[in-house]
């Protein structure tokens, strides 16, 4: 718990830092990506959405990491109780998904072995990163949901609403930094490149203790996240597009492409995520 709230209170430091920074002319590229790229929540809408027609809280309102605005508000700011609902296990859409790595077959039993739905596993080992109170990590961690300039002109920095993350990433397209990259962690050593209007992004030092996918989506030390970024003309949306390379993997592991509309309501902001919340299943009683 300690942990998570130091990783909390890094992310808002930092970005409280990034407005003191000196104002920066980012090179044009970057000036295409950067703003606004998720609803976030309206100012001044809080009860009008987190409350019923009897003026009473509405309780479909639950669960980390899910920034609408009927649980960005319900009960913590509207005089109530936030609802945290949570389950381990996934229902009938969850289960059928297969968007899931292909692993070759020496890997199997290890892919099941971290599968919750297919053992019992008492001591809470191969439970799912997140369920242990871990950070998911890139890729999981999708899209961001503000694009920030940097202090130079050849870098950005990245700012989630799920867990308060944040990233840095450099758009000049230089080597990866093997000391970073060796120095494992939940988002890996990134480095941004532009062509026309297309910035990717490619990623690798990622710490073994995130899975790539829910349901025992494991990987190794080695795995390589390539995300692009394609602006329109208009620069009004970006098609995201998340990419996954692993040696356990008989394929690269296309995770599909989210587009991304830009906010420009001036009301809309990123509202701090939820505070720690423990989901270890071992505290919550047991697995489902």
């Amino acid at each position: 718990m300690t942990n998570r709230l130091a990783l909390f209170g890094t992310a808002t430091l930092a970005v409280a830092a990034f407005a003191l920074l000196p104002a920066a002319g980012a090179n044009a590229a970057n000036k295409d990506i950067i703003g606004f790229w998720a609803a976030g929540v309206i100012w001044g809408k809080a009860n009008e959405i987190a409350l019923d027609k009897k003026g009473e809280l509405n309780p479909n309102s639950y669960g980390v990491s899910n920034t609408t605005e009927r649980t960005a508000f319900a009960g913590q700011y509207s005089g109530g109780e936030r609802f945290i609902i949570s389950e381990q296990d996934p229902g009938v859409n969850g289960r059928a998904s297969d968007a899931v790595p292909l692993y070759k077959p020496q890997y199997w039993d290890d892919v099941e072995l971290n599968g919750y739905l297919f053992h019992s596993d008492p001591t809470g080992e191969y439970l799912d990163p997140q369920w242990k109170n871990l950070p998911i990590g890139v890729p999981r961690l999708g899209a961001p949901s503000f694009i920030l300039a940097g202090r130079n002109d050849n870098e950005l920095f990245f700012i989630y609403g799920t867990e308060n993350r944040w990233r840095y990433i450099p758009t000049d397209c230089r080597a990866h930094d093997e000391s970073l990259s060796f120095d494992a962690n939940f988002t890996g050593n990134s480095v941004g490149c532009w062509k026309d209007n297309v910035l990717t992004v490619v990623s690798k030092g990622f710490s073994t203790d995130s899975w790539v996918v829910k349901f025992g989506g494991i990987h190794s030390a080695e795995m390589v996240v390539t995300e692009k970024f394609t602006v329109n003309p208009a620069g009004t949306q970006i098609a995201f597009q998340r990419v996954v390379e692993d040696p356990m993997f008989l394929q690269p592991f296309d995770m599909g492409t989210q587009n991304l509309n830009r906010n420009n309501d001036p009301q809309a902001f990123l509202r701090e995520e939820y505070p720690f919340v423990n989901t270890t299943v071992l505290e919550l009683g047991g697995g489902c």
